[in-house]
């Protein structure tokens, strides 16, 4: 709860159109609450075995509080022209989370929450790893819409 009162201090103070700095609050909390589906349905041993760890268990509240307050920029669903061109990441990524909620049911539900996740911090450790800094000012593929 701190973590997310902090982050709507600090984010809610900016316009953010295109994209959300920092991961959503409502994303976080549905995350959290969808790791126990993933748990239970024990359908990958191994994510079962690592979600279960006591290490991980540990950390996951960190690591989710830093998301929260990062400035790593998330995808927002707020669509402007609704095409295909401009929309194209936003379509793609609600038609595979679709597909995974029908067909997983409600484990699909964590494991899109997962993909919502990766969908936006790889791309963007990409760039780190490359030894490029974003520079906030300039409107990336995700914010210039």
């Amino acid at each position: 709860p701190v973590a997310t009162a902090w982050r709507l201090a600090q984010f809610n103070t900016t316009k953010q159109h295109a994209s959300f700095q920092g991961l959503p609050s409502p994303a976080s909390g549905l995350l959290v609450s969808t790791l126990p589906l993933i748990i239970a349905a024990d359908t990958y041993p191994w994510l079962t075995q690592l979600l279960t760890h006591p290490y991980a268990l540990a950390s996951i509240p960190f690591m989710l509080s830093a998301l929260l307050v990062a400035p790593i920029e998330f995808m927002t669903f707020k669509f402007k022209t609704y095409t295909w061109a401009e929309d194209r990441k936003r379509y793609s990524f609600l038609a595979i989370a679709t597909l995974l909620i029908c067909l997983r049911r409600v484990e699909g539900l964590a494991l899109s929450m997962l993909l919502y996740l990766l969908w936006n911090l790889v791309p963007q450790l990409n760039c780190v790893a490359r030894g490029k800094r974003r520079d906030p000012s300039k409107p990336t593929d995700a914010s210039s819409r």
